[in-house]
């Protein structure tokens, strides 16, 4: 498991969890075989909630969800999920949703193993 103290989160003098990966923005793409997104089939979605729960146990809670659904209905549910999925990326990677700065990163905690990679990535 890669949730392990010293590595994503620490335990404070008090013994509760502090998440050690804040200041940070995360895309997240699941694909599912089914429609989770509304009605009674919303209370079968674990990912997305589970995803997010994890996540931001370890300090990161400025996360976009990608959701491509329904991929096993049908051959053309198939098609339009994955084309209506591509539009709603490109829309919001145009929108500059992207592009606006991250909230400033905290210093790094003393005593965090090992030290956290820390790597810009290069916007197109």
């Amino acid at each position: 498991a890669i949730v392990q103290p010293g590595y994503l989160f620490r335990y404070r003098e008090d013994g509760s969890p502090e998440g050690l990966v804040n200041g940070r923005r995360m895309i997240c793409v699941t694909s599912r075989g089914g429609d989770y997104s509304s009605g009674y089939m919303k209370a079968f979605d674990f990912v997305e909630p589970y995803l997010r729960t994890i996540f931001g146990f370890v300090g990161l809670t400025d996360i976009k969800f990608f959701n491509v659904q329904p991929m096993d209905v049908s051959p053309a549910a198939r098609r339009s999920a994955y084309v209506s999925a591509l539009d709603e990326v490109h829309g919001w990677f145009a929108s500059g949703a992207w592009d606006a700065p991250p909230p400033p990163a905290e210093p790094t905690p003393a005593g965090v193993k090992p030290a956290p990679i820390v790597a810009e990535l290069p916007v197109a």
